[in-house]
């Protein structure tokens, strides 16, 4: 039996990288972890920095996704993002230099201690994608 699919984009301000059929979708959203199989419930989710896995049958599709927002109606899902990136273009050097910057950063303010958290966030989740 065909395992059953459903439609899904992925968009960031450069353009779509994906859109197709998925089997599943494991998604980085702001407060943990979130799987969609066909016929989930409507959704909208603020993602955050992490791992953004498209199971096709194909094969499986992973992009590094750093904040944005999931929606899912209609049995489509949209995930739109400010940055998406395969595996293979994060870089360790840059992500520790991340790190560093957020040590560095200012935090007298409630903005700059949310803007140095979702740095830290950023870079800690693309260490973890790279092992």
């Amino acid at each position: 039996m065909a395992k059953q699919t459903f439609p899904c984009s992925l968009i960031t301000p450069e353009g779509i990288l994906f859109e197709g059929q998925v089997t599943r979708v494991i998604l980085t959203a702001h407060d943990g972890q979130l799987a969609i199989l066909p016929n989930h419930a409507p959704l909208i989710c603020r993602l955050g920095a992490g791992r953004l896995r498209l199971d096709t049958r194909e094969g499986i599709r992973t992009w590094f996704v750093d904040h944005g927002v999931a929606h899912l109606g209609s049995g489509q899902l949209l995930v739109l993002t400010e940055v998406a990136l395969r595996p293979e273009e994060l870089n360790r050097q840059h992500a520790l230099e991340m790190l560093e910057e957020a040590r560095r950063m200012p935090t007298d303010t409630d903005e700059s201690l949310r803007l140095r958290d979702q740095i830290t966030a950023s870079a800690r989740a693309q260490l973890r994608m790279i092992g």
